[in-house]
């Protein structure tokens, strides 16, 4: 049965968050496609130097531009084998998490099958439309 969509009160508290958000949205419409463009450019630079020692800063050059590659940020790694013997197997995996790509990656079709539901926990869409308009 699908889900009801149920009208808010039109004098809402977050009234002002909407209408700000349809406003920056608007003023960016003309922009959209350069903005994924420009996300996708950084990522295919980023992802062109992995091979390269994450300490060690870059620099491209271009005819009009130059790039500066940070180096690769610090995070926090988990030794999990270690963790596995200080916590044993229970509380190990109340904590575990798996990525629904590493386990698709990983296991076989029916694995995945056996160890995977659907449920209504995703983030929900988000649409606005200028009133007068939609």
């Amino acid at each position: 049965m699908a889900a009801k969509t149920t009208a808010a009160k039109k004098t809402h508290s977050l009234g002002p968050m909407v209408d700000e958000l349809g406003g920056i949205e608007k003023e960016l419409l003309p922009w959209k496609g350069k903005i994924a463009r420009a996300e996708a450019l950084r990522k295919a630079l980023r992802g062109a130097v992995k091979t390269m020692p994450p300490s060690k800063e870059l620099t491209f050059e271009g005819e009009k531009y130059v790039c500066l590659l940070g180096a690769a940020g610090m995070q926090t790694c988990i030794n999990k084998l270690m963790l596995f013997k200080r916590l044993g197997q229970k509380l190990f995996v109340d904590l575990a998490g798996f990525t629904l790509k590493a386990i698709e990656e990983n296991c076989s079709a029916d694995v995945v099958a056996a160890v995977t539901s659907q449920e209504q926990s995703g983030t929900r869409s988000l649409k606005l439309m200028e009133k007068g308009i939609a």
